[in-house]
């Protein structure tokens, strides 16, 4: 009982990893999450057991945004998640 006890909070330890201060969280069909932490970068993570960071992508449009517009950044990060397949969680 104590290596699932251990493995369990190695799991939510890895989760509250991947969604600790994300501005956006998105899944898709394929057992993947999406997280958006507000710079120009997003990372993929597999939810389907492991929670290990799977792929990386950016967006230099994002990166193009001055910060001060953060409700135009995040409406294009949505987009972008939502363009690579990922429904947003609102």
């Amino acid at each position: 009982m104590a290596s699932v006890n251990a493995t369990r909070r190695g799991t939510a330890s890895k989760i509250s990893d991947a969604t600790d201060s994300a501005k956006l969280i998105g899944f898709n069909e394929e057992g993947l999450m999406c997280a958006w932490y507000g710079g120009y970068g997003f990372n993929v993570y597999d939810v389907t057991g492991s929670w290990n960071k799977v792929d990386h992508f950016t967006s230099m449009e994002l990166a193009g945004i001055a910060q001060k517009f953060g409700e135009e950044r995040r409406s294009y990060a949505k987009h972008r998640m939502e363009s690579e397949g990922f429904q947003i969680v609102e």
